[in-house]
C-alpha cells in the first residue's frame, strides 16, 4: 500500500489555476467545466448556491485534483454536498482520492454537517465501488432524492452519515 504524498490545499478562483484539470479531467464533462468557470466568476449559475467552496489539490506544486463541498438553496443546515472530486490520472490509485474525501468530511462537520451527499453515475460501478469502501451507502435515483439539481435523473445519489 502506498503512503499518502504531502498535499496542499488551496482555493482559487482564478481560472488559471484550474486549467489543467479541465482539460485533464474530460470524465467529469461539460457541468464540471461550466461549475468551475463559475466559480471562477464567468458567468452566474442558475440558482445560487448556499454554501460552494473549492479546494485545488497540489502535490509538489502541481495541481492535481480537485474537490468541494456546497450546500444547494432549501437544503437542510446539516446537510452537504460533495463537489467535483477529481484527481489526474497520473496520481490516481495512491490513496489521494481517500485522503481528499477524509479532508471533506473534517471540513463538513467543521460546518455543523451530519450528512455528505454526493452524485454518481449510476453506470459507474467503480465510482459505487469507491465511496461504498469510504462509508457511503445509496439512497435512490437523483430523480427522486435530488430532482431538478441539474443532474442526470438516473444517477445515483449516495450518502454518509456522522454523529
Amino acid at each position: 500500500m502506498h503512503p499518502v504524498p504531502q498535499l496542499e490545499f488551496f482555493d482559487s478562483q482564478e481560472i488559471v489555476d484550474f486549467l489543467p484539470l479541465l482539460k485533464g479531467l474530460d470524465e467529469l464533462g461539460d457541468r464540471f467545466r461550466l461549475s468551475m468557470l463559475h466559480w471562477c466568476g464567468h458567468g452566474q449559475r442558475a440558482t445560487p448556491l448556499d454554501y460552494w467552496r473549492v479546494h485545488l489539490v497540489r502535490q509538489d506544486g502541481t495541481t492535481i485534483g480537485v474537490c468541494g463541498l456546497y450546500r444547494p438553496p432549501n437544503e437542510s443546515l446539516d446537510v452537504f454536498w460533495l463537489g467535483w472530486l477529481g484527481i489526474l490520472r497520473p496520481y490516481r490509485r495512491q490513496r489521494i482520492a481517500s485522503f481528499i474525501l477524509k479532508r471533506m468530511h473534517e471540513e463538513a462537520q467543521a460546518l455543523g454537517a451530519k450528512e455528505i451527499r454526493v452524485f454518481t453515475e449510476s453506470r459507474n460501478a467503480a465510482v459505487q465501488t469507491f465511496y461504498a469502501k469510504n462509508g457511503y451507502t445509496p439512497m435512490g435515483v437523483a430523480a427522486v432524492f435530488a430532482p431538478g439539481q441539474g443532474c442526470d435523473p438516473n444517477d445515483l445519489v449516495l450518502r454518509i452519515f456522522f454523529l
